[in-house]
């Protein structure tokens, strides 16, 4: 199901009680509001928010224009670049003993999904499922490198239309900080589902801030505790 249309239900009334996919529902309704949404548009909307600019600039070769043009380069925001390992590898040709795209590479989040309805390992909905890939679920890696923080992580893992955007949209819902060669990460919990979108605009964020590379949040302290009491 490559070229067909795919409908995706947004609410807050079927709770998946999985708090990674269950966090990128409450985003998705708080952000576009609930209702039903092409899956590609929604992907969109997300890859957009993953995305930056690096500030650096690439070059590729412009057939039409016959001229090598400039690019800014994107990739995926920190940490989130961790886990997403999508990427995009255009056509190249050589000029004058020097390799060049054919055009821009812009990674994409695309999904794939059977014809027939399986059984989405997540929420248990009967429809087209696409097999689970660390973009959209972090706790999981590929089967036959090491053990998942997922029960089912060494086989496939089936997830339905509405999990798979949900866990893509999993990377925006976090607050995290970088310290001392770690990466700490802060996630909500919660079997409402109503009640995580409250806390997300009630606490995440007004929290929050635009990823600065060290934090997307400011703390009033932070480091190594020192001295502990009980």
């Amino acid at each position: 199901m490559v070229n067909e249309k795919i409908l995706v239900q947004l609410d807050l009334q079927c709770p998946t009680d999985n708090f990674w996919i269950d966090n990128g529902l409450a985003y998705l309704v708080n952000e576009l509001g609930q209702g039903s949404y092409d899956l590609k548009d929604v992907l969109a909307f997300i890859q957009e928010r993953l995305q930056y600019k690096t500030g650096n600039v690439g070059q590729y070769f412009d057939e039409a224009a016959g001229e090598i043009k400039n690019y800014n380069k994107v990739t995926w925001i920190y940490p989130s670049g961790f886990f997403i390992k999508v990427v995009d590898s255009p056509p190249k040709t050589k000029i004058d003993g020097t390799t060049y795209y054919l055009s821009p590479p812009r990674p994409k989040l695309e999904l794939n999904f059977s014809r027939s309805k399986k059984q989405c390992d997540i929420c248990g909905a009967h429809a087209p499922v696409t097999d689970a890939k660390m973009w959209i679920f972090p706790f999981i890696v590929a089967p036959n490198k090491f053990g998942t923080f997922y029960s089912r992580g060494k086989g496939k893992i089936n997830f339905c239309p509405r999990c798979a955007v949900a866990g893509a949209a999993g990377y925006l819902t976090w607050l995290w900080m970088s310290q001392g060669g770690r990466v700490l990460h802060f996630f909500l919990f919660h079997s409402n589902l109503s009640e995580i979108s409250r806390l997300q605009k009630e606490v995440i964020k007004p929290l929050a801030f635009s990823d600065s590379g060290g934090s997307n949040i400011t703390l009033p302290f932070f480091g190594p505790y020192l001295h502990e009491t009980t």
